[in-house]
């Protein structure tokens, strides 16, 4: 038997990239995803684990632009923005 008609199916989704938008007041940003190119927006949620260098717990006002990050969290079936359920601050990449 189905849960309810009005859940709705999500996708866990992890992407890589620098941070390319930063509003942390407003409850999110954006990266672009190194893989595709393509820019993924991203909900912070009270619930969002982030961790800093040395994977110490940091907020997102530790953040900024151009911070390379690991997104992990879920985007709705039907498309949307990702909410966040951890991100992790990466080293940057070699060129």
């Amino acid at each position: 038997m189905r849960a309810s008609c009005s859940s709705v199916a999500s996708i866990p989704v992890v992407t890589v990239g620098p941070i390319v938008r930063l509003a942390c007041a407003a409850g999110g940003l954006s990266v672009q995803d190194e893989t595709t190119g393509l820019t993924a927006r991203v909900v912070l949620t009270p619930d969002t684990a982030i961790r800093c260098r040395g994977d110490l717990p940091c907020r997102c006002a530790a953040l900024h632009l151009r911070l390379r990050v690991r997104i992990e969290g879920l985007r709705p079936a039907g498309g949307g923005p990702l909410t966040a359920d951890r991100i992790t601050v990466l080293p940057r990449r070699q060129s």
